[in-house]
């Protein structure tokens, strides 16, 4: 969305009256492009977004769809140089009290890491569990037979299994956390 979008060109001109009006009509713009892109991926779910013309109640998904920018280019660096720019720009502006109350919400929302999640479950214990790393490592083909492969798989499989088994449930995890 914001490759295609002319945030910091159309939002720093003075054609339009009022830098306001601009940088809100230019964030209504971006929030369609994300709905359209939803609608797009997901039928049933772009409809269920796209029903309502108010932005407003579907804080949560734009919200979070400007969170998982922030994310992944703090996992990739190397990614999104220039649409990373564009995004911390918008983020700011939409900061304005004057936008606030124009788009009747904040477009952001405290990053997510593994550890405020598990802070919020109470399951910080998860990360000292011996078997979380048996259950999550990368498994390297390079340089083994199949069935050495094939075994450490299994091996994987049957920490990630017995890590799920604890956690979920017990600890108030669910099978989508």
């Amino acid at each position: 969305a914001l490759e295609v979008s002319e945030y910091t060109d159309r939002v720093d001109i003075s054609r339009w009256s009022g830098r306001a009006k601009r940088i809100y009509a230019q964030l209504k713009e971006i929030c369609a492009i994300l709905s359209g892109l939803l609608v797009a991926c997901d039928y049933k779910a772009g409809q269920k977004l796209v029903a309502n013309d108010e932005f407003a109640d579907n804080k949560e998904f734009f919200q979070y769809m400007f969170e998982l920018g922030r994310r992944y280019k703090i996992l990739n660096p190397e990614r999104m140089r220039s649409a990373y720019g564009k995004l911390i720009y918008l983020l700011q502006d939409s900061q304005q009290e004057e936008i606030r109350e124009m788009m009747e919400f904040s477009l952001v929302r405290p990053l997510q890491s593994v550890n405020t999640f598990l802070k919020e479950k109470k399951m910080l214990s998860i990360l000292s569990d011996p078997l979380l790393h048996s259950a999550t490592r990368v498994i390297v083909e390079k340089g083994k037979s199949r069935a050495e492969v094939q075994y450490d798989l299994q091996r994987k499989r049957r920490a990630y299994n017995r890590v799920k088994d604890k956690y979920i449930g017990e600890g108030g995890l669910t099978e989508q956390d």
